[in-house]
């Protein structure tokens, strides 16, 4: 019986260190966020322009890259990364926001070889708004034998766009706003929306108060639809029609209210 109690205990210590483990390894496991909003601060990336002499430099809260207009045929500019860890399983589409993309090519490369296995043009699964573009990292690179895990981290090598650019194309250089990763297209979507709010008024028939808890619109609103995200995002509060007076309950914080009529209007809000 005594050896039966140790045997128990001995299983239920080693299932214990096992879910430590795994929860270490999840707490570790994050979305990839470049922004370049510092100054000199490239975090991490740079170029490889193979003696084309191109450069870089990250200014105005992007990485830029000029080219060397005195070459003759064509420019490289390699925009890359190395030793990275991605986590396919948890954040498996990877965007990057071009602020002018290269007109030539431009193709996501890593040492396990090609995006999809596609050397042509641009190899993206698809472009959003504002020259966001995406790619699913359950895709594989180079041959379909060469997948990213599913169930665990991997570390890359490096990890690369691959530019080239004709010099009669007359591009000087291209630029970067932000590189990262999300959970689904859904969440970019709607990441997108909360980065490129525009704050504007609201139109003349509409008022918007903020206070305890609340955000009020008051107005004409009969043929507008509200939304209401949070800073993430998500959907916090809707209505398919305005009332004269329409009121959403909301926590302490900062929300993004979206107003649908003849036009579309967003506009930040702070609840307190």
């Amino acid at each position: 019986m005594k050896n039966l109690f140790s045997y128990k205990l001995r299983v239920l210590t080693l299932l214990f260190i096992v879910l430590q483990v795994r929860m270490f390894i999840s707490a570790q496991e994050s979305a990839l966020s470049y922004e370049f909003n510092t100054n000199n601060k490239s975090e991490g990336w740079s170029i490889h322009h193979y003696g084309y002499g191109a450069t870089a430099q990250v200014s105005g809260g992007s990485f830029n890259v000029s080219y060397n207009l005195s070459q003759e045929t064509y420019n490289r500019a390699n925009l890359i990364i190395n030793d990275l860890t991605v986590y396919p399983a948890s954040y498996p589409i990877l965007a990057i926001k071009w602020i002018n993309a290269p007109v030539h090519t431009f193709q996501l490369h890593c040492n396990l070889g090609t995006y999809k296995n596609d050397a042509t043009g641009a190899n993206h699964d698809g472009v959003l708004a504002d020259n966001v573009y995406y790619y699913d990292l359950r895709n594989s690179f180079g041959s379909s034998e060469n997948n990213l895990s599913l169930t665990e981290p991997t570390i890359l090598n490096y990890l690369q766009w691959k530019v080239t650019e004709n010099i009669i194309e007359g591009t000087a250089g291209y630029s970067i706003e932000w590189i990262k990763t999300f959970t689904s297209i859904e969440a970019l979507e709607e990441a997108l929306l909360a980065m490129d709010v525009d704050d504007q008024n609201l139109d003349a028939d509409y008022s918007i108060l903020s206070g305890e808890n609340e955000i009020t619109i008051t107005g004409n609103g009969k043929n507008s639809s509200a939304t209401i995200y949070n800073m993430a995002g998500k959907v916090v509060g809707s209505a398919i029609t305005i009332d004269d007076r329409m009121t959403f309950k909301c926590k302490p914080g900062i929300y993004i209210l979206k107003v649908a009529g003849i036009s579309v209007t967003t506009k930040k809000v702070i609840v307190y």
